[in-house]
């Protein structure tokens, strides 16, 4: 049986962004006790109509990640080490990626336009 791995991301502001401000993405990973996964990985790659700012992380698991942005793309990428096993007995490991993306000045952000995004979190078992 697969493993249950809780993603959820959220966005602020939820609702209206003007050219030139900013939008907070927070993606959290919830890797259950007693989980090994294996090729584990998060994506995220911002639309083309935002510009990725910055980025930061945090993990309380008992091994590091790794986080690599691509300015050129607007893109994160979180690696896990393969296997990583969250041991039974310790908790949850949670990850909290945090993504600051700018509303850029093209045609695109029209007013009332919904901009989507959407973060992968991938592995096998």
């Amino acid at each position: 049986m697969a493993p249950v791995i809780n993603v959820t991301k959220t966005a602020n502001p939820t609702s209206v962004a003007e050219t030139g401000g900013e939008v907070t993405y927070t993606v959290t990973v919830v890797i259950p006790e007693g989980t090994t996964v294996y090729a584990a990985a998060l994506f995220d790659d911002l639309p083309s109509n935002l510009d990725l700012v910055s980025t930061d992380h945090s993990f309380d698991g008992e091994q590091s990640v790794v986080r690599t942005e691509d300015f050129g793309t607007d893109s994160v990428n979180i690696q896990w080490p393969d296997p990583y096993t969250n041991a039974s007995g310790t908790g949850d490991d949670t990850l909290v990626l945090t993504i600051v993306g700018q509303v850029l000045d093209v045609p695109a952000n029209s007013r009332g336009t919904v901009v989507g995004n959407s973060a992968e979190f991938t592995w096998s078992n």
